[in-house]
């Protein structure tokens, strides 16, 4: 009777970690926060470093294939030599791994940026960016390293500049 009973409570504590196990190959969506430092270069501007934590919320959307695309959300603050600037990100990457939930990635997408720097108009700004990274299993969920470059084509009609962009990222994905 006794291995009986121990057999049903080993069971029923195995049991949580099974499903959990099983709901994480079936998993839809990867959900990440990242913090984000990034070294802006605008042509003929200072150039500046911009931070902002959360810097960047990610929803994607897994596959069992090698590609799997992912939309972000990124905000920035930051300044250089006296001034000030803002930045609001969307965009879309396109993720190439062998397995999206451990180990390397490459990553390039197009973004729409909402961008503002005090004495300057704000604009719209389109920007195509590429990525590398890993990400560290961490229990069920993964921290996510990353860095890559992103570049804006001047936009004339509202006065801003081309600027150039590197960037690192650190952050936590988790799965649904």
């Amino acid at each position: 009777m006794q291995r009986l009973i121990g057999g049903v409570v080993l069971a029923a504590a195995l049991l949580p970690g099974v499903a959990v196990a099983q709901h994480e190959t079936d998993a839809k969506h990867e959900f990440g926060i990242d913090a984000a430092f990034i070294y802006r270069k605008p042509s003929g501007r200072p150039s500046g470093w911009v931070s902002g934590a959360p810097a960047d919320v990610r929803i994607g959307f897994v596959s069992k294939r090698k590609i799997m695309f992912e939309v972000g959300f990124q905000y920035g603050v930051g300044g250089s030599n006296g001034t000030s600037s803002h930045d609001f990100s969307l965009g879309v990457e396109a993720q190439w791994a062998k397995n999206h939930r451990k180990g390397l990635f490459l990553a390039v997408g197009p973004a729409i940026e909402f961008a503002g720097e005090t004495g300057s108009p704000s604009g719209t700004l389109y920007s195509f960016g590429a990525d590398i990274g890993t990400r560290i299993p961490y229990g069920s969920a993964a921290v996510r390293l990353s860095t890559g470059v992103r570049y804006s084509p001047a936009n004339t009609s509202y006065g801003t500049v081309n600027s150039f962009n590197v960037h690192a990222r650190v952050g936590l994905s988790l799965w649904h």
